[in-house]
């Protein structure tokens, strides 16, 4: 052992032997012919997408939030961020980044400020976080409803993150604590209001390729046995779960000029879901600014929740109530 110092830090070398000696199985280990041979003798049989443009409305929403546990409770802070655009295939200058065009038009947001115990006290984790996806579910909503008194409907709800995950989730955990049942509500009323589309940003669901008999991701799965312009659909309770993989599109940031195929997780509340997904699909070929699995109003929704930071807001009622933290956070903090 070593004498205790204020320089306490891992060895120099130690993570780099950690990293020459590790093997981390990845998609080159997989033969494509293979993979997808078993996908589509599981049922799952790629289709070609044929992706186009045209004029659709979205409302997207998104939400962050922070958690504080004091010394004999706990409080929960969200900011959510609803944000209505057109797409048109015009050029519309980028107003938050003051420079360069987008393709849509006409954009608005509402947004919201939220506070609350977790009462009575316990399961803290789940609970914030539930209370936090409620909170986003219910500012959906008000959104939509300020837009209809306008004489404004949006054609597509866009979602972050998974609507089936979300809803089994929270579905399951409803019996135990209050704010998941809440949520679930929120959720089947918010999705309810138009054709709703959940768009995964980073999935690491193994359901089909565990069905498949792979011990990995369903990502990796449909990276490995998918063409670029392909996709496959699954359908659980009632949401498709579609995996697509999306071809490379011009970036002139990049060295190449073109991207690398992006595969991606988004999921449609309704049945009848291919022309939209075609449209989705078109619409993420036509922007041009930075390659996500995300459409420009769900990630312009996420980077504006996170403008007003919500431990700020708990930083305010700590400070004007003079709650007392716990004494590990206050030693580490």
């Amino acid at each position: 052992m070593e004498h205790l110092e204020s320089d306490f830090s891992i060895r120099s070398d130690e993570a780099e032997e950690l990293a020459l000696g590790f093997k981390c199985r990845g998609s080159d280990a997989l033969r494509h012919d293979d993979v997808r041979d078993r996908l589509a003798s599981g049922g799952y049989k790629p289709r070609m997408l044929a992706p186009e443009t045209s004029s659709a409305c979205f409302l997207a929403g998104d939400c962050s939030s922070a958690v504080r546990e004091l010394r004999y409770n706990a409080l929960w802070a969200a900011h959510a961020v609803a944000v209505y655009a057109i797409f048109d295939g015009g050029e519309h200058r980028d107003m938050l980044a003051g420079y360069g065009s987008i393709p849509y038009g006409s954009l608005r947001y509402s947004n919201y400020a939220g506070l609350g115990e977790i009462v009575p006290y316990g399961d803290v984790e789940a609970r914030s976080g539930a209370a936090r996806a409620c909170f986003e579910y219910e500012s959906m909503v008000k959104a939509y409803r300020e837009l209809e008194s306008e004489g404004l409907k949006p054609d597509i709800m866009l979602f972050d993150g998974s609507l089936y995950t979300s809803r089994r989730s929270l579905e399951s955990a409803g019996d135990q604590n209050k704010e998941a049942a809440l949520a679930a509500k929120a959720l089947t009323e918010a999705a309810g209001l138009g054709r709703a589309v959940g768009m995964v940003e980073d999935s690491h669901a193994t359901d089909m390729a565990h069905e498949l008999g792979y011990d990995f991701t369903d990502l990796l799965l449909i990276d490995v046995a998918l063409k670029p312009g392909e996709y496959v659909a699954d359908v659980r309770e009632g949401v498709s779960i579609c995996y697509l993989k999306l071809p490379g599109k011009p970036l002139p940031h990049l060295p190449s000029g073109i991207s690398h195929p992006l595969t991606v997780r988004w999921e449609f509340g309704y049945a009848g879901y291919v022309k939209d997904l075609n449209l989705l699909a078109g619409i993420w070929l036509r922007e041009d600014d930075i390659l996500h699995p995300q459409l420009y109003p769900l990630r312009i929704a996420d980077h504006l929740t996170r403008r007003v930071r919500a431990r700020g807001i708990l930083d305010e009622v700590e400070s004007r109530l003079l709650l007392e933290r716990k004494y590990r956070e206050l030693r580490e903090g």
